[in-house]
């Protein structure tokens, strides 16, 4: 269900019986290591929330000609994963822009799952954020990242070119 940072207020009175993970991301062009994750942190609990870097965070972070896919496409598509239970969109993927603190929500996640590539300084900063929860670290992906499937395509671009 994809949902506004608003009706978060709620989640945790809804699924008080139940382990809410979440995880954040920008799941920019979707391939099997965002599916792998997202199967992987669901198995962790019951309810899956799934925050995305909204398209401003992205460019910010990884230039201007991202995301490829824009936002509200990103939350269909993730919003039809089996594993996935609430999608929203975020302002930033810093531990103190998350919705829980920005909104005064109270979801507080039993178990935040951070991707394989934080460093040990941004665990703790989590660790600190989240004090009830579980941060953990997923499992390193073994398919391609998104920027190496853009990369790929341009270079099969470049080289399907007439001569």
């Amino acid at each position: 269900m994809i949902v506004q940072q608003s009706e978060l207020l709620n989640l945790r009175k809804l699924h008080s019986d139940k382990q809410i993970v979440y995880t954040s991301g920008s799941f920019d062009i979707l391939h099997v290591g965002h599916l792998e994750l997202l199967t992987w942190a669901k198995s962790l609990g019951d309810i899956l929330v799934v925050a995305l870097n909204s398209d401003k965070v992205i460019r910010q972070k990884k230039g201007p000609s991202r995301p490829i896919m824009m936002l509200e496409d990103r939350k269909k598509l993730l919003d039809s994963l089996e594993p996935v239970d609430y999608v929203l969109a975020i302002e930033g993927d810093e531990p103190g822009t998350m919705p829980w603190l920005v909104t005064g929500v109270s979801l507080q996640p039993d178990i935040c799952v951070l991707g394989p590539d934080w460093a040990e300084q941004e665990f703790a900063k989590w660790q600190m954020a989240l004090p009830r929860a579980d941060v953990v670290i997923s499992p390193p992906r073994l398919g391609p990242s998104t920027t190496n499937l853009i990369e790929k395509i341009l270079s099969l671009s470049k080289t399907d070119q007439p001569a």
